[in-house]
């Protein structure tokens, strides 16, 4: 659920930060205020509901992560994660029960979805995490609320907002986070936290991006230093990082970044994010405002070799659609030759371009083509693809067409004549096709 409110935004002041550690720079009731500005009245009314069951329960759940992190910067939230100081599993049950939410899914890590009056919920047991190796998955059990924090990415993610009836709205923020967001500052938990995971290099570059914010000195030298783990990573999990880069609102600022970092050319010697790269999304914002993923990774397309589009959809382990994508992107080179050609019949310019991805056709627009093959492409799209004979298999074995390869033969056929020939009618068609068939 896509969240869009504009919250009363209100300066932090430094001043009133403590000298001890975990002192919270929001007093309760500001907060509230935030809280109450911020969310739309149906999913503040969730919240409390929430956190009444976690008190009757004695499960106490709080509202997590990035959550409270959109909550603090304001803008847009696309959704609301909960952490449990207890079983998240049992918690669940029980909001199902006592406010009608609908579990939606279980995981092997203690977390569920959960739908509560049409509102997506991610509820998770506080826990802690260790990893046996780099890339792995962690190896999870049950901890502290304290815990769950320092196992996570970045101190902007690791704030919570109790929901508890007695301290809802209560900040807890041991890690200083808050500090980290008025310094606009991505910092990672601990040294090893990029050995750990190596995604999170790629998290710090997007939040770093999207927000506008920079990773500290200690964090910048730690992706240097453990970019190499990123080979450590499926092609599956790594796919779905870039995925989620390529529709922020501006992957080029994120790539391009992660290529001064080196973090690219970790993950794939042909992986490469130059300055024409760049200049190709700017143009397509202009008529594609939205992110489209499958059509910024034909853009990335137009320059890999066979060699290099082979390799690449190997090492991410692509979906089918994707590696058609990237596979059609790289073919179109070779029917350039061919579309340049001055004496194409229709059918020709049709067969050419037929089956071609439309995700292909659109990135080698954007990237630019002769005018005489641009002039075929859009003859193509706006009028080509869309003509059809009007007699089908039926009518062509009504015509006596034998059935089996002759009758698919005479309505490709047909097709050609149709482009070629300006067969207009029905009429026209059956006398061409008696033709055919009389010869």
């Amino acid at each position: 659920m896509l969240i869009d409110v504009k919250p009363k935004v209100k300066t932090i002041n430094r001043a009133i930060i403590g000298a001890f550690w975990g002192i919270q720079m929001y007093s309760k009731q500001t907060l509230l205020e935030r809280m109450e500005s911020f969310f739309p009245e149906a999913v503040l009314d969730c919240l409390r509901e929430i956190g009444g069951i976690g008190a009757e329960t004695h499960i106490p759940v709080h509202l997590v992560g990035g959550s409270v992190r959109d909550l603090l910067l304001g803008g847009r939230m696309t959704d609301l994660d909960l952490v449990a100081e207890g079983n998240a599993l049992h918690l669940a049950d029980a909001i199902a029960q006592g406010i009608g939410g609908e579990i939606n899914d279980r995981s092997q890590f203690g977390t569920v979805k959960l739908t509560i009056k049409g509102i997506p919920f991610d509820l998770a047991t506080a826990r802690t995490e260790s990893y046996t190796s780099p890339g792995s998955l962690p190896t999870v059990a049950p901890g502290s609320l304290h815990d769950d924090l320092i196992r996570r990415d970045f101190t902007i993610n690791a704030m919570v907002v109790r929901l508890d009836t007695d301290s809802f709205g209560e900040l807890f923020d041991p890690l200083n986070g808050q500090i980290d967001l008025e310094e606009r500052r991505i910092r990672v938990l601990h040294q090893n936290s990029f050995r750990d995971d190596a995604s999170r290099i790629l998290r710090a570059i997007r939040y770093e991006q999207r927000l506008d914010f920079h990773l500290d000195s200690n964090t910048e030298r730690l992706t240097c230093r453990d970019k190499s783990y990123l080979g450590f990573f499926s092609g599956d999990r790594i796919r779905r990082e870039l995925g989620k880069s390529l529709i922020e609102p501006s992957p080029e600022k994120v790539f391009r970044r992660a290529q001064q970092l080196g973090a690219l050319s970790a993950i794939h010697a042909d992986l490469n994010w130059d300055s024409n790269f760049n200049q190709l999304v700017t143009r397509s914002h202009l008529s594609h405002p939205e992110p489209k993923l499958l059509l910024y990774l034909a853009l990335l397309a137009t320059s890999f070799t066979q060699k290099q589009g082979i390799s690449i959809t190997r090492r991410f382990n692509v979906p089918t659609r994707w590696g058609q994508v990237v596979q059609d992107t790289i073919d179109f080179q070779e029917r350039l030759i061919q579309l340049a050609k001055t004496d194409l019949q229709p059918s020709r310019i049709f067969e050419l371009l037929e089956g071609i991805q439309p995700e292909a056709l659109l990135a080698w627009d954007i990237h630019g083509v002769p005018p005489e093959v641009k002039k075929k492409m859009d003859l193509f799209q706006s009028q080509l693809r869309y003509t059809k004979p009007n007699l089908d298999g039926d009518d062509l074995k009504r015509l006596g067409a034998p059935e089996g390869p002759e009758l698919g033969r005479l309505l490709k056929d047909l097709r050609k004549a149709v482009l070629d020939c300006g067969l207009a009618t029905r009429s026209d068609e059956k006398d061409w096709i008696r033709k055919q068939l009389n010869c």
